[in-house]
């Protein structure tokens, strides 16, 4: 296996060096690696994940927002231990302010499949939601070196592990697009990682033909999902594409919200819009979330294993 290119760059908190999806920090200057090991043990798999993400690039390139991702530079990391995925930052360009991201999971039976992408000024994994993680933990007194890692479980299950470097004590666990401190442990988090399900048949998958996205349907504006509540008094619907389509249609905005007797906090996100895939299997639906900086394409699939959909009263 090769190991990637390592680059140093710096920022206004620190230095990191990436490897193996792991990050160290050391005081106030982080090494960071922009480019590491993409696959798993070959160069066979090394050129299709490549093939695949170049696959998607372009032809999201054909539709907004993503006009700028035809030619850009993407490098690529796993994503914590046992999860099997892949995290793609994509940089369309050095006069881009905003970066995207694909992620990709790995299949049991060989091959890859798009569990989400997004883009935005503070997308999953930022580098913003990280340095509030970092100042939160500074702010508890922990001033050893740190080791940082991506940790995701699914499209509800996205967390910045952070540990202090020699340390035996419990790591710290911070949400992966607003950097808050999270009521995780080592232990509930590797009980929910046991529990997640492999990528779902129906996600755009790296031996699709002929994948192609169709114009993105924005049925709403950006939301909180706390600032109308209504939708925890109601049942969850009974969802598939046709009805959540359906759905967004005449609601125009819709709440998934986690569920699950294993998960430690429950998640929700608004929805608001929808992006469909065509290819020569079958289609494919990835639902739009966007809040603040954040906008996440996420395939409903994904989302159906690991929670909810609800209505919104006076949407």
């Amino acid at each position: 296996m090769q190991r990637g290119l390592i680059k140093l760059f710096r920022t206004s908190v620190c230095m990191v060096l990436v490897f193996g999806g792991i990050q160290s920090l050391s005081g106030s200057y982080v090494e960071a690696a922009s480019e590491i090991q993409i696959a798993q043990t070959t160069k066979e798999a090394e050129s299709e994940l490549t093939l695949f993400v170049r696959n998607i690039l372009g032809s999201l390139s054909e539709q907004e927002p993503f006009e700028d991702w035809k030619q850009a530079e993407f490098t690529a990391e796993p994503l914590g231990p046992g999860t099997h995925a892949w995290f793609i930052t994509i940089r369309p360009g050095a006069s881009q302010s905003e970066e995207g991201y694909l992620i990709i999971g790995a299949k049991p039976g060989g091959g890859y499949a798009l569990i989400e992408y997004g883009r935005g000024s503070g997308p999953l994994f930022s580098a913003k939601s990280l340095e509030h993680a970092i100042a939160l933990i500074r702010d508890l007194g922990e001033e050893r070196d740190l080791l940082i890692q991506k940790l995701y479980a699914g499209p509800a299950l996205a967390e910045w592990k952070i540990s202090a470097k020699g340390s035996t004590e419990e790591s710290r666990y911070f949400d992966a697009v607003s950097g808050e401190l999270l009521p995780e442990t080592d232990m509930s988090w590797t009980k929910q990682v046991d529990y997640t399900a492999s990528p779902d048949p129906s996600l755009i998958q790296s031996y699709s033909r002929g994948m192609t996205p169709m114009k993105t349907v924005v049925t709403a504006q950006a939301f909180n999902t706390y600032e109308n509540i209504s939708w925890m008094t109601q049942k969850p619907l009974k969802m598939n594409e046709a009805s959540i389509i359906k759905q967004l249609q005449l609601k125009k905005k819709l709440v998934f919200a986690s569920r699950g007797s294993g998960r430690t906090y429950s998640l929700s996100l608004p929805v608001n819009g929808f992006q469909r895939w065509t290819h020569s299997e079958t289609d494919s639906l990835y639902v739009l979330s966007k809040s603040g900086g954040s906008i996440r394409w996420i395939s409903l699939a994904s989302l159906e294993k690991m929670g909810g959909f609800y209505t919104v009263n006076g949407s």
